[in-house]
């Protein structure tokens, strides 16, 4: 296609204007636990704000919290081409049915690695040990995989 055009790409669609706020729909935060409900509520609030098929490629990163999962979005080719078919391809493949990302063994994990670099010396060690801890254990509750009830070892 690129031969057609002279060498040149085609420009990726332009949004309409249309915008869909976290604000608005509190309700509405990607779990990877519940990819294709996300997707379809998702779907839904678009309609409702009268979002074009670019205004939610372009707008469905605002519903992913901050990290990994929302990188790997903006790294994607839908995304990147403002194309929502192919994005919401790209994201039911990347999460849908993949079981746990952690384990309880992870939790133990990430305290044996940072002990083997030495514990933590630093507010940034502690910072970095803290968030990936917490990230692991966030995860276990929400996905009952653990409790706050369960004992910890």
């Amino acid at each position: 296609m690129e031969e057609a055009l002279g060498g040149q790409r085609p420009a990726a669609p332009a949004p309409s204007g249309a915008k869909i706020r976290p604000r608005d729909y509190p309700h509405l935060k990607f779990s990877e636990a519940e990819v294709e409900r996300f997707i379809d509520r998702f779907k839904r609030a678009a309609l409702q704000e009268g979002l074009t098929d670019a205004d939610k490629a372009y707008q469905v990163v605002n519903f992913f919290p901050e990290g990994e999962d929302l990188r790997e979005v903006e790294d994607m080719k839908g995304f990147q081409s403002k194309d929502w078919t192919k994005l919401k391809e790209e994201i039911l493949e990347r999460w849908e049915d993949r079981g746990p990302r952690y384990w309880e063994s992870d939790l133990e994990k990430v305290a044996l690695e940072r002990a083997e670099k030495g514990g933590v010396r630093t507010q940034a060690e502690y910072v970095s040990y803290i968030t990936s801890f917490d990230q692991v254990l966030r995860y276990l509750e929400r996905n009952e995989i653990v409790t706050a009830n369960m004992e910890l070892l």
